[in-house]
């Protein structure tokens, strides 16, 4: 990568060696206010009409700066009205909810965001740049990661597209600069009581006097760890296919596997099972039990046991209740919360995208249609992408085991007419041919 490249160059190069845009599609820009958010807007602005992108913006305001956060949400939401965008605002005291939940301020922060934003339905674009993949892989290898660690940040992940990836902190600024683009600053990014901080401030500076291409140079590296890093995962991912026996795995199989793969699958498993993001000292544990028996419980309450040949989950919570009613206007009752239906007349108006996600054509209903919990064999086909089974939407969207077990299920006699997280089904989706539609509304008690 040629770093005096300009960014729209870079990125655009970036969007189509990933397919990270189909035209028409809907986004929601992560919109801090700083400069990495703003050139990141008025990049997608420029490809709004080339693309036909539906975009909206999505702003998070910690609350952790006082009148500063404040500022910067005032600032966004002036930026999107002059842009005559959409805007959504979370406000959330994350400085209490870290300590309610036992996490530091920056990975609450992250967990809250990335909630909130994918919550929202869409493609979520957010601007993370190279030199933040670059402090990401410094930070996870001074912890002791491995391969998987040292990827830096995926371009993409599920529905969240980074479109700055391989571009540099210089270049957005720069970019900023040439355009008149103005972004606020985070008096935060200055405190060294973040790691990351300290690593952005002090550790990069010093790799710079020994290589002045340095992010180039990590560039390469992280290319070559992605590729290593999906061939490993898609091995890992055929074995378990072979290793599954009706939830359970054969332990001789994932036992005789070589150890790159077998600790991926036992990751995979892990995740999947019991939606815990399993440490070395656990995939080592559990090794340990494929070759010879046992029982342990790891962070998370999740129970795994190895006896009769077969690795197991004996503790694993019980899902809800299965629950059916009938796809009609009311309000019923469901786990965690309850769900509504309501009968609407299309009339002669332009959908909004925040109705297409929740809505289905009446007129396209086949036969009796319920709202039911998740079956075995669901599968939807989304706007733009192609048919998967809700298992793999799940997988992809990295949606933790308890969710999965409370997600509403809009069905007829042909199948998924619409799945809570994700939306309609294409053949019941809302055109312009529609008169009547359902919308469907989930209120979850938290």
């Amino acid at each position: 990568m040629n770093m005096n490249k300009s960014l729209e160059r870079q990125a655009m190069e970036t969007v189509e060696r990933y397919g990270m845009l189909a035209p028409g599609e809907r986004v929601i820009i992560a919109l801090s206010g700083g400069a990495d958010s703003m050139a990141l807007l008025h990049f997608l602005l420029a490809l709004r009409e080339r693309l036909g992108l539906v975009l909206e913006a999505a702003h998070v305001n910690h609350l952790l700066r006082g009148e500063e956060s404040d500022g910067d949400e005032r600032f966004v939401r002036a930026v999107c009205d002059g842009h005559a965008l959409p805007l959504h605002v979370l406000r959330a005291d994350v400085g209490a909810l870290a300590q309610e939940r036992g996490l530091g301020i920056e990975e609450c922060g992250r967990r809250v965001r990335y909630h909130y934003l994918t919550s929202l339905g869409g493609k979520t674009a957010t601007a993370h740049t190279l030199s933040d993949s670059v402090e990401t892989v410094l930070y996870n290898l001074t912890r002791g990661a491995g391969l998987r660690g040292a990827c830096g940040i995926p371009p993409v992940r599920g529905a969240v597209i980074r479109p700055l990836i391989d571009c540099t902190r210089d270049q957005v600024e720069a970019y900023c600069a040439e355009n008149g683009i103005e972004y606020r600053l985070d008096s935060s990014n200055r405190s060294r009581a973040y790691t990351r901080n300290r690593i952005r401030l002090d550790v990069v500076p010093q790799l710079r006097q020994i290589n002045p291409a340095m992010e180039d140079a990590f560039r390469r590296f992280l290319t070559d760890a992605r590729e290593d890093e999906s061939c490993l995962s898609r091995l890992a991912e055929e074995a378990l296919h072979g290793a599954e026996r009706g939830g359970r795995y054969d332990a001789q199989l994932l036992s005789a596997l070589t150890p790159p793969v077998r600790r991926r699958a036992l990751y995979r498993i892990l995740y999947t099972q019991g939606g815990v993001m399993p440490e070395r000292r656990h995939l080592i544990r559990l090794e340990e039990m494929l070759r010879s028996g046992g029982r342990a419980s790891l962070n998370g309450g999740l129970d795994v046991a190895v006896s009769g040949g077969f690795l197991t989950f004996p503790a694993a919570e019980k899902e809800p209740e299965p629950f059916c009613f009938p796809l009609r206007p009311g309000r019923y009752p469901i786990p965690g919360g309850e769900a509504e239906i309501i009968l609407q007349s299309a009339g002669h108006k332009k959908f909004k995208n925040e109705v297409l996600d929740i809505a289905v054509d009446c007129d396209k209903i086949n036969r009796k249609a319920v709202l039911r919990s998740r079956a075995p064999g669901d599968a939807l086909q989304l706007a733009g992408r192609p048919r998967k089974s809700l298992k793999k939407l799940f997988n992809e969207t990295h949606i933790p085991p308890d969710a999965r077990a409370m997600c509403v299920i809009a069905a007829d006699e042909a199948g998924v007419l619409w799945a809570e997280g994700f939306g309609p089904d294409v053949r019941a989706r809302l055109g312009a041919e529609t008169q009547r539609f359902y919308q469907i509304r989930i209120w979850r008690n938290i």
